[in-house]
């Protein structure tokens, strides 16, 4: 009866603790997707003011690593198509909560349409990261309508502003001070961002420089910065260099990250064109170089080259478009000389052009003798006619 009765209350906590090793052991996923506190399409129209919640709530504990905004026809929806990108929370948390303006990471408002969710979330004792596609609820952009106000405008700490990610759970002081605006003694942490500089306007052949800009790196960190050229072409570190052989216009997009966690995103873009350059009049003392191309042309690193006289224009030599400018010879080193290829390179050593050497004095006199030879030769033949 004793053995019975040990077998029962064993079997009985086996039913208890397997539910509890299973949940734990579970793949992460997200069991709830809420717009605004429900489960249905939802539309809002930015240009009034108007915001919308997102709330996800999970299986387990995860930290929401990234979380996407995109429209339905992305079928790829990562981090550089996406229309709005969310930088992940460092705490691990059954849930995650964000208003969003209806604008994009630039400030701009996005433009009519439907939009989806994609999340990737990784539980805290998992290796890998689960990539999770959310296409319903919608969320509707609509321009036409007037946004209904949103029905959780102060949801707690689980609801910070578009965009901001604090993150204060394991420091701060228990107040019962009634502003939700935070305490002067508590130090929130800034949120990680990332830029990747200005758009550019390069020349085919001619080295760029890309550095990337950090807001919020904490101390000791110098952060893993993973750039695109839109080219094919990839570089990491903070500070890259890269070639385009080809004119057009590039997207280059970079991904960062710290050690903490946290990461960004960033693009600019790049024009580059082909340059249409060509040497003017050039004597003893100058060399005139002329921009014909329809935008202005940075000769910065060009090389010009006469025998073995080589002279390398400094950085920022920027010629306007349809203009031209006058190089001295005592900058160049050398004297130009007509009957001397002179060749101008691009940085990389590729030909941008070589002019052709003028003929000299004795190549002269010997062409106009064949000349006066020929007309005698002409001269005769038309006599004895």
């Amino acid at each position: 009866m004793k053995n019975f009765k040990f077998k029962t209350l064993l079997l009985a906590l086996l039913f208890l603790i397997l539910p509890v090793f299973l949940f734990a052991q579970s793949t992460p996923s997200i069991v709830n997707y809420f717009l605004n506190g429900q489960n249905t399409d939802t539309r809002f129209n930015p240009n009034d003011g108007g915001t919308i919640e997102i709330k996800l709530e999970a299986n387990r504990s995860v930290k929401f690593n990234t979380v996407a905004i995109c429209s339905i026809t992305d079928a790829i929806c990562s981090r550089t198509t996406a229309t709005k990108y969310f930088t992940q929370t460092t705490r691990f948390d059954t849930a995650f909560v964000r208003l969003w303006d209806g604008k994009k990471s630039d400030g701009s408002i996005v433009a009519d349409g439907n939009y989806k969710l994609k999340a990737t979330i990784k539980a805290e004792t998992d290796t890998e990261v689960t990539s999770i596609e959310l296409s319903t609820p919608l969320l509707i952009i609509d321009s036409t309508i007037s946004s209904p106000p949103n029905p959780n405008p102060n949801s707690g700490d689980n609801n910070p502003p578009p965009d901001s990610i604090p993150d204060t759970s394991d420091d701060g002081i228990l107040s019962a001070h009634e502003s939700p605006v935070v305490i002067s003694e508590v130090t929130v942490p800034e949120t990680f961002k990332v830029g990747a500089g200005r758009a550019r306007l390069a020349s085919v052949h001619s080295p760029i420089i890309f550095r990337a800009e950090t807001k919020g790196l904490p101390d000791g960190e110098t952060g893993h910065y993973q750039w695109s050229f839109g080219d094919g072409g990839s570089a990491v570190g903070e500070q890259v260099t890269h070639l385009y052989y080809f004119p057009g216009e590039y997207n280059v997009v970079l991904d960062a990250s710290i050690r903490a966690g946290a990461e960004a995103v960033a693009r600019t873009s790049v024009s580059v064109i082909q340059p249409a350059i060509s040497l003017g009049s050039f004597k003893l003392d100058r060399v005139e170089i002329i921009n014909h191309s329809p935008r202005e042309v940075n000769l910065g690193g060009w090389r010009m080259t006469q025998g073995s006289t080589v002279f390398t224009f400094p950085a920022d030599t920027i010629v306007a478009t349809g203009k031209g400018t006058m190089v001295p010879a005592v900058y160049l080193g050398f004297s130009p000389v007509s009957n001397v290829p002179l060749t101008l390179t691009f940085p990389d050593a590729t030909v941008a052009l070589t002019s052709v050497p003028a003929p000299s004095q004795e190549s002269l006199a010997v062409m106009a003798e064949s000349l006066r030879q020929l007309s005698a030769k002409l001269a005769t033949i038309k006599a004895t006619r």
